[in-house]
């Protein structure tokens, strides 16, 4: 019952108790003296019914104070002027890069401090009913149709290091191939933890599993809550916000596309800074250069990285730190293997966007990607008395503009090389390039499910003994998007 509520039941109790005490007493006094005492209390019970009005027009005017100021937008603070709520939680920038479309919406699968959605609007999501939780169900199907005028190494990624050196002219013939192995089906569910916090928990297959063209591998599954991550998903070392939009699922050489179990905290400075610190799964990858040795890992491997956010720029500083071992019956060694990453990701004019990363160090060879499983991670020294850390670089730089809001290209160029020693065998991976160009358009403005898209794909690499080879693509592809905002951000 409210407080008016209360003074209406109050005044009318007040006039039939009032009105009950006069009729009892009209039978004992005479006419004149019930007329008087009726005046009375009348004059007294319109006092009463004053008072109780201006109570009433007080209340009334104090909720509609009440409901103005619950509904009234918050009050404009000059820029710079923290949030009340913390800079972490209501100011702190996703860069808009993280926003474009992409053909492989690998941004959308990255885990970001408080787990902030690169969507606000969370749109495509749905409320699991008895629940605070919200779910998505989103993935994509995709056709790619390649065409390789001569030999390119792994008919279903465009893979540097596989390209085939010192081909006679018999052998440069004309391949083909179709595909659907890079789509993939993902699950985001998110539930409030508190105001500016969510927990997260996010899980995506694709196809490129080694048992076959249809077999799933798992790409992401891990949870996050408060910045601590668990699980499986993009190394710490990398950033995934500077993978080019290509068509082919490989991407430049040079690229760290490396997705492993993982613990993870990131601990945000002020508005644009944060930190970064993991233990992730260890894995040396080496060829057994003595008679039943082999690479082995005495500990996790260790990244710190910084992170530096703007809404239209960002950059990365990502380091790595391992330990590489190599035994046999009758020796064992160790080597202290580390890396640099350096990323950066620039916004021209409306949407264009500048994508950078360059990579450096010792014995990480495995966290490249188009040198992964080439068993370049560490080798004996040139005396042969010890193992070796090899030393390798890789980047790539990108750049991709928007033709009008439906059609865009994406030129890449990428290269990688490692330091040979003297023991390595002459077949040994020296360096690769690689170029690629595309066009990619979506012939419907309204229905953004469906893109179109074709890719030049053109690669050399070099071994060690100095012999070459070549490679180029051509590719087609085609995706429907199981969901699509229905406007461009």
């Amino acid at each position: 019952m409210t407080v008016v509520h209360l003074l209406v039941a109050t005044t009318i109790l007040g006039l039939l108790t009032t009105l009950t005490a006069f009729a009892q007493t009209a039978g004992a006094q005479s006419s004149t003296q019930n007329i008087e005492e009726l005046r009375r209390r009348l004059a007294e019970l319109e006092k009463e019914v004053k008072a109780l009005r201006q109570s009433v027009t007080h209340l009334e005017e104090q909720q509609m104070r009440a409901t103005q100021a619950a509904t009234a937008p918050p009050p404009q603070q000059p820029a710079g002027t923290p949030s009340p709520q913390g800079p972490a939680q209501q100011t702190r920038p996703i860069t808009d890069l993280a926003k474009q479309d992409m053909v492989k919406r690998d941004r959308e699968t990255i885990p970001r401090i408080d787990n902030k959605p690169v969507d606000p609007e969370l749109t495509g999501f749905f409320r699991i009913p008895g629940t605070p939780a919200k779910l998505k169900i989103d993935g994509y199907a995709k056709l790619d149709v390649m065409i390789d005028p001569r030999p390119a190494g792994d008919p279903d990624e465009f893979i540097t290091t596989t390209i085939p050196v010192n081909l006679t002219p018999s052998q440069k013939v004309v391949s083909s191939n179709v595909i659907f192995r890079e789509s993939r089906i993902n699950l985001d569910f998110r539930t409030p933890v508190k105001e500016g916090a969510d927990f997260r928990f996010y899980a995506e297959v694709d196809f490129f599993g080694a048992g076959g063209p249809t077999d799933p591998r798992l790409r992401h599954l891990y949870g996050q809550i408060f910045n601590v991550l668990t699980g499986h998903t993009w190394t710490t070392f990398t950033d995934p916000d500077t993978i080019p939009d290509t068509l082919d699922d490989e991407g430049p050489a040079g690229r760290i596309s490396t997705r492993q179990a993982q613990f993870r905290y990131t601990q945000p400075f002020s508005r644009y800074h944060s930190l970064a610190f993991s233990i992730e799964r260890p894995g040396v990858e080496a060829r057994d250069i003595t008679l039943g040795g082999g690479p082995y890992s005495p500990m996790p491997d260790f990244v710190v990285r910084y992170r530096y956010e703007r809404e239209r720029w960002h950059a990365h500083l990502g380091s790595l730190y391992r330990l590489l071992g190599f035994r046999s019956p009758t020796a064992e060694d160790k080597a202290f293997g580390w890396g640099l990453n350096f990323a950066a990701g620039i916004l021209f004019f409306k949407r264009d966007n500048l994508l950078l990363n360059a990579t450096y160090g010792e014995g990480i060879a495995r966290y490249i990607s188009n040198l992964d499983a080439l068993e370049l991670d560490f080798d004996l020294n040139d005396e042969g008395t010890a193992i070796k850390a090899l030393p390798v670089v890789g980047g790539y730089a990108a750049y991709e503009h928007h033709w009008t809001d439906q059609l865009r290209s994406t030129v890449s160029f990428g290269y990688d090389r490692i330091q040979n020693t003297a023991s390595q065998p002459p077949e040994a991976f020296n360096k690769s390039y690689y170029a690629s160009g595309n066009l990619i358009w979506r012939p419907y403005k309204q229905f953004r499910h469906f893109t179109i898209g074709a890719e030049f794909l053109y690669g050399w690499q070099k071994l060690k003994d100095g012999s070459e080879g070549t490679g180029n693509r051509v590719q087609v592809s085609l995706k429907y998007d199981l969901y699509r905002k229905p406007k461009e951000p």
